[in-house]
């Protein structure tokens, strides 16, 4: 007899991209939450990561990350595309994005918007550089961040080879990743 999982009865609507976000959905899915993982018609640009065994778009990394999760593809620029996310959210509990703050609202599903819809979801903006400031809107991918925080000189006091490398294993995304799961789990308590 198997005991209930820890997240059992939250849906989460994921509408996250790459390592950052899907590593927090993936551990929410570990801990029983009912995920729901929005891609756009061609699917997430993390899907090529890593070599495939047999099926193009399934590599290592995309399975890993969006394992126990359940699949949405639709297209956000069109209206049919942005009602079905608008009826996942209505019945969500929590929707996490790493869409850039600009590009959210303009497809309708910022902050208030998203409210307005459930006004008790949790609402979960991934950003790499904050929500304000000079760097605001800009992507902040796990290399970008290891060159900014000076981290890709690292293996060069290491091992005594001159050239900055970046540390191959994406630190700065999993570590934000298991903020973000700690954020959705104090929203939930709360």
């Amino acid at each position: 007899m198997t005991g209930q999982k820890l997240l059992e009865g939250i849906r989460i609507v994921d509408l996250t991209s790459v390592v950052f976000g899907p590593y927090a959905t993936e551990i929410m899915a570990d801990l029983g939450a009912d995920v729901i993982k929005v891609e756009g018609p061609t699917g997430d640009q993390f899907r090529h990561a890593g070599k495939f065994r047999t099926t193009p778009g399934m590599g290592p990394c995309t399975l890993n990350l969006n394992k126990g999760k359940r699949s949405l593809a639709v297209d956000l620029k069109t209206e049919a595309g942005k009602t079905a996310l608008a009826a996942q959210l209505a019945e969500a509990d929590v929707f996490i994005h790493n869409v850039r703050g600009k590009a959210i609202e303009r497809l309708g599903f910022g902050y208030d918007a998203v409210r307005a819809i459930r006004p008790d979801i949790v609402y979960v903006h991934c950003v790499g550089f904050g929500s304000d400031g000079p760097y605001a809107d800009l992507q902040a991918y796990d290399d970008v961040i290891q060159a900014a925080t000076g981290t890709a000189t690292l293996l060069p006091r290491a091992d005594g080879n001159p050239a900055p490398r970046y540390i191959p294993s994406l630190i700065a995304d999993k570590v934000a990743g298991l903020h973000g799961a700690y954020a959705i789990l104090a929203a939930i308590v709360h």
